[in-house]
């Protein structure tokens, strides 16, 4: 496509606005939200993340918490809230820090109800902000406060389910079907968009972590945390699995587990506390392997060419396997005997590529 100069000072002159699950105090919200602010400054102009906090994250993360039942329960949650306090606000200063320091974000701070229309576009996702029921089926990420529809895209959105209840399909339909341009992030969430809008308008896109290269993940990464080699764990539900794997693999390296927890799972394993966005980057740059049920953890393995294994859940399959089927990387999941093989990253960053080139056409459809 050959611009001329006016098409291309009215492309940088554009504001866009990214409006995303950026306030979780959760790594891949941080970093993807993070990322693909990156990559439209870099390429179509200037662009800032919506400082957006939604009704059902409104006291999602406290720092300091209290049993009220009765003496004893207060007594005692008084005690741990005591004991943890500074790694919490050790963490929490260091996803501050990151977000505000590392990314471009809207001056104003919105709370559960986003009702301006000051961009000239919007891009809603990437994350799972059309998982409805997560969401407690909030409307704010369709935008109904924009009333010009060639505004309104989507990049890489997830579904985060591979059902929808009645109620969102509802307002997936009514709203999606407004949108410019859709993005969805899992295969599985473009059939269930284009089957409910009864066209083929929703396109799979990549994560927006792999917008940008290893050599820039790099760069964000905080110091070295560990001297030894190492297996990460990285975990919401499958700690013991993580170390029945742990045990399969070379038992001189050592097991470090992303956890705020004072208690020792198992006393092979070291817990690491307090653990901000660079830290997660550099834990995972720098691992020998990582085993995580984190789509992010995953992902950003992948990032950084490091071994993995994945353990599914239900309700978060398509995510992991539309990923890893798409990478030819379906032998890391873990279902029966471990793939013991390292990873041929060859292959994989060619696939890479790829998407990114994928990702950037759909932007130029978009901006120019």
């Amino acid at each position: 496509m050959h611009l001329r100069i006016g098409d291309i000072k009215q492309m940088q002159n554009e504001k866009i606005g990214i409006l995303t699950l950026s306030s979780a105090e959760n790594y891949g919200a941080v970093l993807q939200s993070h990322s693909l602010c990156k990559f439209l400054n870099d390429y179509y102009g200037y662009t800032e993340i919506i400082d957006f906090v939604p009704d059902f994250m409104v006291g999602r993360y406290p720092i300091f918490w209290l049993n009220k039942e009765n003496p004893y329960k207060f007594l005692k949650s008084l005690i741990i809230a005591l004991l943890y306090l500074p790694i919490l606000l050790k963490k929490r200063k260091r996803f501050n820090d990151f977000r505000y320091k590392e990314s471009v974000y809207s001056q104003k701070k919105y709370y559960r109800v986003f009702d301006e229309d000051i961009y000239d576009k919007y891009i809603v996702g990437s994350d799972q902000v059309f998982n409805l029921e997560l969401t407690r089926y909030d409307e704010e990420f369709f935008l109904p406060h924009v009333k010009d529809n060639s505004k309104k895209n989507t990049y890489a959105a997830s579904l985060g389910v591979t059902q929808l209840d009645n109620k969102s399909r509802i307002l997936l339909e009514k709203y999606l079907k407004n949108f410019n341009s859709i993005s969805i992030r899992e295969k599985t969430g473009c059939e269930m968009i284009n089957s409910l809008l009864n066209n083929h308008v929703a396109q799979q896109m990549c994560d927006p972590i792999f917008l940008n290269d290893k050599k820039y993940w790099e760069s964000k990464c905080g110091r070295k945390l560990h001297n030894k080699k190492y297996v990460l764990i990285y975990t919401f539900k499958n700690l013991g699995t993580c170390i029945d794997i742990c045990n399969m693999l070379n038992q001189n390296l050592d097991v470090l587990y992303i956890n705020n927890d004072f208690r020792k799972c198992n006393p092979r394993v070291k817990n690491i506390r307090g653990v901000g966005p660079r830290e997660f980057l550099s834990l995972i740059k720098n691992a020998e392997c990582v085993i995580t049920d984190s789509f992010h953890g995953m992902a950003f393995s992948i990032v950084f060419n490091i071994d993995f294994y994945a353990i599914l859940y239900p309700g978060t399959e398509s995510r992991f396997k539309d990923l890893l089927n798409a990478l030819e990387l379906d032998s890391r999941i873990v279902c029966g005997p471990i793939d013991m093989n390292r990873i041929d990253y060859s292959r994989v960053n060619k696939h890479l590529e790829t998407m990114r080139y994928k990702s950037k056409k759909y932007f130029d459809s978009i901006f120019m």
